[in-house]
């Protein structure tokens, strides 16, 4: 009989301790040191809970994965194999996936998807959907916890150890628009009083910046100082 793991044991078990799957045949031949495999880095950040099951294993476990691709998956689990165990992956809404194991993790493990040409295609534009999508619940998010600030005048340091006072035209959780005369090119790192952040955009005026750690909802609001 199977056995089945909520994914906060599997999480808890995985923090706790990674064990080596037992009655697991490594039957390739080959040891950690002399698995090669190339992984593809063009990984999303998707959470998508599914199951899995370790080939040679009658146990079935829950998992989430944190980074995938069509061409592999990082995976947050509780219990792993070494390098080259096949694995039977289950996510919902997007099917059956099989595959070895490219590397043991503190968190998991990675695994290749073994897929055709078309079905890595079709995973593509479903990933992208899903990331589109998730993008787009973080930006009206984000729209719905914009303040404008009573204390909308700030310090902002630059870099080469310049400073300025700018005004903060609205802040949320993630980021800050801030009005400023100074030519900050996008992709600079700054510090709104004392949060520091990163120039999104330019806009007329100023500057869309996002911050380095994003606030908690309930952690800013009108009366925040930056």
């Amino acid at each position: 009989m199977r056995e089945f793991v909520t994914f906060s044991q599997a999480l808890a078990t995985k923090f706790l301790n990674v064990r080596i799957a037992e009655n697991v045949v490594f039957s390739n031949g080959l040891s950690m040191s002399a698995m090669d495999f190339n992984v593809d880095s063009k990984r999303l950040r998707l959470a998508l809970e599914g199951r899995y099951m370790i080939v040679g294993s009658t146990e079935e476990y829950a998992c989430t994965t944190y980074e995938i691709s069509p061409s592999d998956a990082a995976l947050f689990a509780p219990v792993a194999a070494p390098p080259g165990t096949k694995v039977v992956l289950y996510l919902k809404e997007l099917g059956r996936f099989t595959g070895p194991i490219l590397r043991t993790t503190e968190l998991g493990f990675d695994m290749r998807l073994e897929l055709t040409p078309q079905r890595s295609d079709k995973l593509a534009v479903q990933l992208a959907w899903r990331n589109d999508l998730a993008s787009m619940k973080t930006e009206e998010r984000r729209g719905r916890d914009r303040f404008v600030p009573l204390h909308d005048m700030t310090i902002l340091s630059l870099p080469r150890g310049r400073e300025c006072i700018a005004r903060i035209v609205n802040i949320s959780l993630g980021g800050a628009e801030i009005e400023t005369d100074q030519p900050i090119a996008v992709g600079t790192e700054i510090v709104v009083g004392t949060t520091r952040a990163r120039v999104l955009r330019l806009v007329k005026n100023g500057v869309v910046c996002r911050f380095l750690r994003e606030f908690e909802p309930g952690e800013i609001d009108e009366t925040t100082r930056l």
